[in-house]
């Protein structure tokens, strides 16, 4: 059992109680024996996870210590039972005052994208996506994409799973209050960690995700609230 320097804390928003009891029971049962101390709270997203996850993070503040592992999780994404035994790297990738996740880009571009602006730029600088997630019909999905996965050092990490020390979350003041939604939460968390002396982290924690992401019309509007909000900073690579 690894003996946490701080408490487990696993914060998940959901449109319905069922899919975040799911989550409850997979997080108990991968990491319930192996942690000294697990908690796990989820509310209904409200269509605003910026503000949603500010609101878990504050709750039970008497027990709250700088130690503590916050893990933001997606309703639709569980940790697989190889996990179990990566949860030491986990804490131990927190240490580095980023955040840490199993995707994300070391890169991010001017546009609000982190794939590539332009076909030729995604030639001439690389695939930046790494980690490696499973999806339910299509098994592995490993970046950079046609080859192994890649871990380490990245600029942003992607959504599905976010950890950082409590610590980390308090000194970038949480979550941007100032932009709304659904999308880019992940984004600004990652560059307000990297740019106060964070190093954000990609490793190797076996997860899988039910969705392959879509960039619908509210994309699009996240995506134009966030260029406006942090384009003096852009782009912004490693």
């Amino acid at each position: 059992m690894i003996v946490n320097p701080g408490a487990l804390c696993v914060h998940c928003c959901s449109d319905t109680e069922q899919h975040a009891s799911a989550v409850a029971a997979n997080v108990g049962e991968v990491f319930g024996n192996v942690a000294t101390d697990v908690r796990f709270a989820w509310m209904d997203r409200e269509g605003d996870l910026f503000k949603s996850y500010n609101f878990l993070a504050s709750q039970n503040e008497g027990l709250h210590k700088p130690s503590d592992l916050l893990v933001f999780i997606h309703d639709d994404a569980r940790f697989l039972k190889a996990s179990k035994a990566k949860l030491e790297a986990l804490w131990n990738a927190s240490d580095l005052g980023g955040v840490v996740g199993v995707a994300g880009a070391t890169r991010i571009n001017r546009d609000g994208t982190w794939w590539g602006e332009k076909e030729e730029d995604f030639i001439r600088l690389g695939d930046p996506c790494r980690g490696r997630v499973r999806h339910p019909d299509r098994g592995w999905l490993t970046w950079p994409a046609g080859g192994p996965p890649q871990f380490g050092r990245v600029q942003v990490v992607d959504g599905l799973m976010l950890a950082m020390r409590r610590s980390t979350f308090e000194r970038v003041d949480g979550f941007d209050k100032s932009l709304h939604g659904v999308h880019f939460y992940d984004i600004c968390i990652s560059l307000q960690a990297a740019l106060s002396g964070g190093a954000n982290q990609v490793i190797d924690l076996p997860m899988e995700h039910d969705s392959l992401g879509s960039y619908n019309k509210d994309w699009g509007a996240a995506r134009d609230r966030f260029v406006k909000s942090w384009l003096p900073f852009l782009p912004l690579s490693i």
